[in-house]
């Protein structure tokens, strides 16, 4: 039901992999040190004999060795460290590879099935012990530090802020990596957007999503988010607490049903222009792709070049009836909006763009490491672009 998601950029990719059954909360985590002074990672240990989770730590954040301590070309360096997790007793098994090609971080559904690892070591640690992962030296970077804590943290004081009067939002769990979030809805309509954000001296970490077809917290329900539990600071507003504070978590607007809203409008307005500019795009895209995979007299490779043809002739300017008919749901919105809505609309067709011509060169490189790759057709079907 989330549309869109804006976090903080983490330092590593995670993606954990379950089995259907109902999951338990996670007993263990891996608290990940880089070496450079940097704050730690973390990564749950997923629970049961089925679960594992894998996390990927690209070049830009693997600290090198000293020039005169390395011996390694830097042709030959990895480019990626990876390691799987599991749980196994009171235990955690860890597996850890280095990566040497396809290590695309905007491409991660590719790089883990393309990117063949190589061992770098099996481990096994109980809760409080610490890994050093030396192996890493051989490849010339500074060895990771990997400790086992427990997923579960006490709960930390941070203030949650509602702007609207009927909804309520609150902290009701926390573990190594997120808050969970609980939106309650005291109104008798239902939710289809919210923007729930954390602003501090450098950034915005939030949560916001828009459906104007479908509801998202029906009146009276309850609805569950989870947050990055990023450790950022906010100078305190109380003259009774000197210092600086955890940053609080704001509800900044929801957007309900019958068209009204409660909040700050600015937000609102954004997440509704990103919404329908990546409706509009997607429908242009869809309309594109089944256009000229219906054409059984082109070739998969002529299909692609006639793809990235139209989609490189796709408009990137919003239409700016679109712009005045948001802009007239929100008459507290001020003039400098316009701006920033028609930005955001701009970079959701270019996102949508590049989605499309991401997913045709991962075909492309697929095909030529396959000798039974399949058509570009059921390629697409699969990835969920077309029917």
């Amino acid at each position: 039901m989330l549309s869109a998601i804006r976090c903080l950029f983490l330092f590593c990719i995670v993606t954990t992999l379950n089995a259907q059954s109902p999951q338990q909360e996670p007993r263990f985590a891996l608290e990940v040190e880089s070496g450079n002074g940097t704050q730690p990672s973390y990564s749950l240990v997923p629970r049961g004999q089925d679960g594992r989770q894998t996390s990927f730590f690209f070049t830009q954040v693997l600290v090198p060795l000293p020039p005169e301590t390395a011996a390694v070309d830097d042709q030959k360096k990895p480019c990626a460290l990876g390691f799987e997790s599991k749980e196994d007793g009171d235990a955690v098994s860890i597996v850890a590879s280095v990566y040497f090609a396809n290590c695309n971080p905007r491409d991660l559904g590719r790089f883990m099935q393309n990117g063949a690892g190589q061992l770098l070591g099996n481990y096994s640690a109980r809760l409080d012990e610490t890994l050093v992962l030396e192996e890493m030296k051989q490849f010339g970077f500074q060895p990771y530090t990997i400790k086992v804590v427990n997923a579960q943290v006490p709960r930390t004081v941070v203030q949650t802020v509602s702007k609207v009067p009927s909804l309520q939002i609150a902290i009701v769990g926390e573990d190594r990596q997120s808050y969970k979030l609980v939106v309650r809805n005291t109104s008798p309509r239902a939710v289809t957007g919210i923007v729930i954000a954390r602003s501090y001296q450098n950034g915005r970490q939030g949560l916001e999503g828009y459906d104007d077809l479908r509801s998202m917290i029906a009146p009276g329900a309850d609805y569950e988010f989870k947050m990055d539990s990023n450790n950022v600071n906010c100078a305190s507003t109380d003259s009774s607490m000197p210092g600086p504070v955890s940053c609080p978590i704001v509800l900044e607007g929801a957007i309900f049903a019958d068209g009204t809203y409660g909040g700050d409008a600015g937000p609102l307005a954004n997440v509704e222009a990103r919404y329908r500019a990546e409706r509009t795009q997607r429908q242009r895209l869809t309309e594109l792709l089944q256009s000229t995979l219906g054409d059984s007299s082109l070739s998969d490779a002529a299909k692609i070049a006639q793809v990235r043809s139209g989609v490189s002739q796709l408009a990137e300017n919003p239409d700016p009836a679109i712009i005045d008919q948001i802009q007239s749901r929100y008459p507290d919105l001020p003039d400098a909006a316009r701006v920033d809505m028609e930005a955001s609309m701009r970079a959701s067709f270019q996102m949508e763009k590049r989605i499309i011509l991401d997913s045709l060169k991962e075909f492309e490189e697929s095909s030529g490491e396959s000798s039974t790759a399949e058509s570009l057709a059921k390629w697409l079907k699969q990835k969920g672009m077309t029917n």
